[in-house]
Protein backbone atom coordinates (compact mmCIF):
# COMPACT_ATOMS: atom_id res chain seq x y z
CA UNK A 1 0.00 0.00 0.00
CA UNK A 2 1.68 3.26 -0.98
CA UNK A 3 2.50 5.79 2.08
CA UNK A 4 0.31 8.83 2.08
CA UNK A 5 2.37 11.98 1.45
CA UNK A 6 2.02 14.70 3.88
CA UNK A 7 3.01 18.43 2.72
CA UNK A 8 4.29 21.13 5.14
CA UNK A 9 5.31 24.42 5.16
CA UNK A 10 8.79 24.78 6.33
CA UNK A 11 9.30 26.45 9.64
CA UNK A 12 11.37 29.89 9.37
CA UNK A 13 11.70 32.67 11.80
CA UNK A 14 10.62 35.39 9.18
CA UNK A 15 7.91 32.87 6.98
CA UNK A 16 4.71 35.40 8.70
CA UNK A 17 6.38 38.48 7.53
CA UNK A 18 7.39 37.67 4.03
CA UNK A 19 3.34 36.25 3.28
CA UNK A 20 1.60 38.27 1.55
CA UNK A 21 -2.04 37.40 1.23
CA UNK A 22 -2.11 33.61 1.43
CA UNK A 23 0.58 32.66 -0.56
CA UNK A 24 3.92 30.85 0.14
CA UNK A 25 6.22 32.47 1.35
CA UNK A 26 8.64 34.33 -1.06
CA UNK A 27 12.64 34.06 -0.42
CA UNK A 28 14.38 37.70 1.03
CA UNK A 29 15.99 39.51 -1.84
CA UNK A 30 19.88 40.31 -1.23
CA UNK A 31 19.76 44.21 -2.08
CA UNK A 32 23.14 46.27 -3.31
CA UNK A 33 23.92 49.24 -1.82
CA UNK A 34 20.92 51.90 -3.16
CA UNK A 35 18.67 49.55 -5.03
CA UNK A 36 15.61 48.69 -4.29
CA UNK A 37 13.41 45.75 -4.07
CA UNK A 38 11.29 44.92 -7.29
CA UNK A 39 7.85 44.51 -7.19
CA UNK A 40 5.34 41.77 -8.58
CA UNK A 41 2.73 42.68 -10.75
CA UNK A 42 0.47 41.80 -7.69
CA UNK A 43 1.98 44.12 -5.41
CA UNK A 44 1.69 46.87 -7.94
CA UNK A 45 -2.13 46.31 -8.52
CA UNK A 46 -2.77 46.31 -5.32
CA UNK A 47 -0.24 49.85 -5.27
CA UNK A 48 -2.21 51.14 -8.19
CA UNK A 49 -6.49 49.73 -7.17
CA UNK A 50 -6.00 48.16 -10.98
CA UNK A 51 -6.66 44.45 -11.74
CA UNK A 52 -3.91 42.95 -13.68
CA UNK A 53 -5.39 42.89 -16.80
CA UNK A 54 -5.72 46.39 -16.73
CA UNK A 55 -2.04 46.71 -15.49
CA UNK A 56 -0.76 44.50 -18.70
CA UNK A 57 -2.95 47.71 -20.96
CA UNK A 58 -1.41 50.29 -19.17
CA UNK A 59 1.96 49.64 -20.06
CA UNK A 60 3.45 51.01 -16.69
CA UNK A 61 7.71 50.64 -17.27
CA UNK A 62 8.87 46.85 -16.33
CA UNK A 63 11.59 44.57 -16.14
CA UNK A 64 11.71 41.81 -17.74
CA UNK A 65 13.91 38.31 -16.81
CA UNK A 66 12.43 35.61 -18.98
CA UNK A 67 9.22 35.36 -18.54
CA UNK A 68 9.26 36.83 -14.79
CA UNK A 69 8.01 40.70 -15.13
CA UNK A 70 9.14 42.65 -12.14
CA UNK A 71 8.61 46.41 -11.60
CA UNK A 72 10.61 48.96 -10.11
CA UNK A 73 8.69 51.12 -7.30
CA UNK A 74 10.20 54.65 -8.27
CA UNK A 75 9.42 53.35 -12.13
CA UNK A 76 5.77 53.12 -11.11
CA UNK A 77 5.84 56.51 -9.18
CA UNK A 78 7.28 58.39 -11.68
CA UNK A 79 4.79 56.52 -14.79
CA UNK A 80 2.06 57.99 -12.37
CA UNK A 81 3.19 61.40 -12.13
CA UNK A 82 3.74 62.21 -15.63
CA UNK A 83 -0.13 61.25 -16.60
CA UNK A 84 -0.87 63.57 -13.93
CA UNK A 85 -3.67 65.89 -14.47
CA UNK A 86 -2.60 69.47 -13.63
CA UNK A 87 -5.95 70.87 -12.84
Amino acid sequence: MASKRVWRQPDHEDSERTRVSGTSPRPLMLLTEGMEPLLTASEVCELLRVSSRHLRRLAVPCVRFGRLVRYRRGDVFRWVEARRDSA
